[in-house]
């Protein structure tokens, strides 16, 4: 999640990923700095990991857009987990 290549962001959603890179928020937490056009709206989201462990992550983004009326900003979360659902049948 924090580690995509701007390449492959772009290709993802061509013509609406711009950009994307990833650097540390500066007491270290992971930081993935994105840019893409939502419509007509050009949004920079800036996911900070809150939790980054390797079975659940935990991101948050205070994002700046641009709207007809001017900048604003708007918070994106994104909370992903892996979790057993099933078991394999003993052999």
């Amino acid at each position: 999640m924090l580690n995509l290549p701007d390449a492959e962001y772009q290709r993802c959603a061509p013509g609406e990923h711009i950009a994307a890179g990833r650097t540390t928020t500066d007491d270290g937490r992971p930081m993935s700095i994105n840019v893409e056009s939502i419509g007509a709206t050009l949004v920079i989201q800036h996911y900070v990991a809150e939790v980054h462990e390797p079975r659940h992550c935990h991101l948050v983004s205070l994002s700046d857009a641009q709207t007809a009326q001017g900048w604003v900003k708007v918070q994106a979360t994104w909370d992903m987990r892996v979790e057993q659902t099933m078991t394999e049948p003993a052999v």
